[in-house]
């Protein structure tokens, strides 16, 4: 009896596993922001938020592993959902020194769009070579995957050496320190000695700027980082903020009137 001839048998429609692999990616995202609230003991105001993104992601890499057109279709809307909640996750690219903003940046709106591209191309019934397709999609998972390791290794020892410290002496010249923990300055307001120094800290495991852009102060911090700011013999009300955890700098200028949702605080130099 002649031997039955091999199955070239695709499991899946091409594009199935490409398409969740995406949406797998966008729900590492606010998994990893949920990861360093917990372990840096931050606020539980923004849990719930990426809470739920997460779960709309989750959900969406389940239903397109399921055969049918209104199942892709389902899957590419909550794509494009986790997406559009967590756009702003992509400027996380620009700082590989900080690794919970950077790996979040290189999941979440690339994520949507190997979701999108695999959604869609599920929905291509006829191919040529099924099995050919699948195991090019197969490839691009295993690659995609090892990359992503690899920059996440990278980031993270980035972060960890890229931690500026101030020594106990210089920490003594300070004559003021500032704390940044939980997306806020430990205090509403300052003040600093005129032609001192300022002890800075940022505790968050994300990066957050020291500005004061009346006086020319525009100093980024990594996480983890101290530093020693120099303030001008300059006297006066003016206003510290977060540039990338803050609104408009224009609207950041009256020390009197500081928006509750900026990252900011009034700071008084005598």
């Amino acid at each position: 009896m002649a031997d039955a001839p091999a199955s070239t048998e695709v499991r899946t429609t091409p594009g199935t596993r490409l398409g969740s692999f995406g949406l797998f990616m966008e729900a590492a995202g606010p998994i990893l922001f949920l990861i360093a609230g917990f372990l840096w003991g931050l606020g539980t105001d923004d849990a719930g938020f990426f809470g739920v993104t997460a779960a709309i992601a989750l959900v969406g890499a389940f239903v397109a592993r399921r055969p049918g057109t209104v199942t892709k279709i389902i899957a590419m809307v909550l794509a494009l959902l986790t997406a559009g909640a967590l756009f702003w996750t992509a400027f996380g690219i620009a700082v590989p020194t900080s690794f919970f903003e950077f790996i979040p940046g290189l999941l979440v709106v690339p994520g949507f769009i190997i979701a999108i591209i695999g959604c869609v191309g599920a929905l291509r019934k006829k191919s040529a070579d099924p099995a050919t397709r699948d195991a090019r999609d197969g490839r691009f998972i295993r690659t995609a995957t090892t990359v992503l390791a690899a920059l996440a290794v990278i980031s993270g020892v980035l972060t960890f050496v890229s931690k500026d410290k101030v020594s106990s002496s210089e920490a003594d010249e300070a004559t003021a320190t500032v704390v940044l923990s939980d997306f806020e300055y430990d205090k509403a307001s300052y003040d600093f000695q005129s032609g001192g120094k300022v002890l800075v800290r940022n505790d968050d495991p994300f990066t957050h700027t020291f500005t004061i852009e009346a006086l020319d102060i525009d100093i980024t911090m990594s996480p983890g980082s101290e530093t020693l700011v120099n303030i001008p013999e300059e006297t006066g009300a003016y206003v510290v903020f977060c540039r990338p955890h803050s609104g408009d700098p224009k609207d950041l200028q009256d020390p009197d009137n500081i928006n509750p949702d900026d990252m900011a605080a009034k700071v008084e130099i005598n």
